[in-house]
């Protein structure tokens, strides 16, 4: 049986991902700046980010069409999609218009919502890929892959909050008075929603009180991956990987942040998922 992973690009991919499974891409778009692009492979992120920066509003972006997943499941027997929360973005609704297209055509399609982003939707991802590998039937993957998404955990720290001023979601002059206060918003997914957990002043103090709230979590951490992404910031993903060297995740992925985690996430940024 033919079987695919699409992916939206809120998930995160580093080397290793790309060329172990059998994961594919399919791209929202971004505008900014009188710029357009896609997120996809050919993404010039360091304009990207110039264009973030330059720009006086936020940018804009907009979710994948169905064709682009319909396309991708053409020549395949079962399809399995993963979404950015569909609280955030329409690419989860647009992934069921074109799970019912391929559907009428015979095909065996699951679509999720991973209730999260950049990171979490990489893990929900790889999940799927971990199901296929013990050769699970769809329904059991199903299942398992839903269980999963529901205990997901996401966290991330911003360092530069002028996506969420400029967007209107905090006041300029608050974001302005953070940037020069030095606070530092940790942030958790909540049901796919955003939800600001706590303040901290410095990148310093923000990690290491997102590590503790990691330790602290009750789970079996020997059933996961931790996942983290980040923005021009591999000296920060890698401060958590160390911090968090005691827990007995089963693996550690760092990954590299693409257009639309550039977008909110800002330079600077992480996220971390497990």
């Amino acid at each position: 049986m033919k079987t695919i992973i699409i992916a939206d690009s809120s998930a995160d991919m580093n080397k290793d991902i790309k060329e172990s499974s059998s994961i594919v891409s399919v791209p929202l778009s971004i505008d900014v700046n009188g710029n357009h692009y896609v997120d996809d492979d050919s993404i010039d992120l360091a304009q990207l980010r110039a264009d973030i920066r330059a720009s006086e509003e936020a940018a804009k972006t907009a979710g994948v069409p169905p064709r682009f997943f319909i396309d991708q499941g053409q020549g395949r027997d079962r399809v399995y999609m993963v979404t950015i929360s569909s609280k955030l973005s329409g690419t989860y609704s647009n992934a069921l218009i074109a799970a019912e297209e391929l559907e009428e055509s015979g095909k065996e399609v699951y679509v999720f919502d991973s209730l999260s982003a950049s990171s979490g939707v990489t893990a929900v991802a790889c999940k799927i890929r971990e199901c296929l590998g013990l050769e699970m039937s769809g329904e059991e993957i199903r299942k398992t892959v839903q269980a999963y998404v529901d205990g997901l955990r996401t966290w991330f720290v911003l360092d530069d909050l002028s996506t969420l001023s400029k967007s209107g979601r905090m006041p300029r002059v608050a974001g302005r008075l953070a940037k020069g206060l030095s606070i530092k918003l940790i942030s958790r997914g909540e049901r796919g929603k955003i939800a600001v957990d706590s303040i901290k002043r410095g990148m310093k103090s923000a990690l290491e009180a997102l590590c503790q709230k990691i330790e602290d979590d009750p789970v079996d951490w020997s059933e996961r991956t931790l996942y983290i992404s980040h923005v021009q910031a591999e000296e920060r993903a890698n401060f958590i990987k160390d911090r968090l060297k005691n827990l007995p995740f089963k693996d550690v992925q760092i990954l590299s942040a693409k257009g639309l985690v550039t977008v909110y996430a800002n330079e600077g940024g992480v996220v971390v998922a497990y």
